[in-house]
């Protein structure tokens, strides 16, 4: 549910109407497969189980994604902002779970910052991201999520492409998590 969230995030960022459209974009189908295998390897690690079946579960969900008979739309699967931000829900709950197993994921907080701006766009009364961002994913303004997406949701305001918000994402990622080498 979460990479399905995130891949209708992009895609509707990006004019995609279906999301196997959207997931057919190489840049999109990096990110929703990233933050997926970052949640994969949370859940994973949670239960001690080996990573090879679920890697294998995400590759199949990310080719069921661009299954065009189904006829699935962005709007359909990123409906309800507020429930998809949510604390248990799919992107903070996800973020959340990866988070507290050492996993920092910066590609779930890329689909939560597509959420949050489109969520602030369709809602022209909230004006202050980090207040609406608290208030529907209910952690603190200080919370790394928090803090994270709301670095990231000013380039999809300012309608920066995608492969320009991974980059910067990806120096995030590098200053959290700094050399892996």
């Amino acid at each position: 549910n979460m990479g399905h969230a995130v891949c209708a995030y992009l895609g509707d960022y990006l004019g995609h109407e279906y999301i196997c459209t959207a997931i057919a974009d190489p840049a999109v189908r990096l990110c929703a497969q990233s933050a997926m295998n970052d949640s994969a390897a949370a859940l994973s690690k949670k239960y001690s189980s080996d990573i090879a079946p679920v890697s294998d579960h995400v590759g199949d969900l990310i080719r069921r994604f661009g299954n065009t008979a189904l006829g699935d739309t962005c709007a359909r699967v990123g409906g309800d902002i507020p429930r998809k931000l949510a604390l248990s829900d799919r992107l903070t709950g996800a973020f959340l779970q990866a988070y507290g197993e050492g996993i920092f994921s910066v590609y779930i907080c890329i689909g939560a910052a597509a959420a949050l701006v489109k969520y602030m766009r369709e809602n022209p009364d909230c004006n202050d991201s980090a207040e609406v961002l608290t208030k529907l994913c209910g952690l603190a303004p200080d919370h790394e999520y928090c803090q994270t997406v709301l670095r990231i949701a000013p380039l999809f305001k300012e309608g920066k492409s995608l492969s320009e918000i991974i980059a910067f994402a990806d120096e995030i990622k590098h200053e959290k998590i700094g050399m892996i080498v």
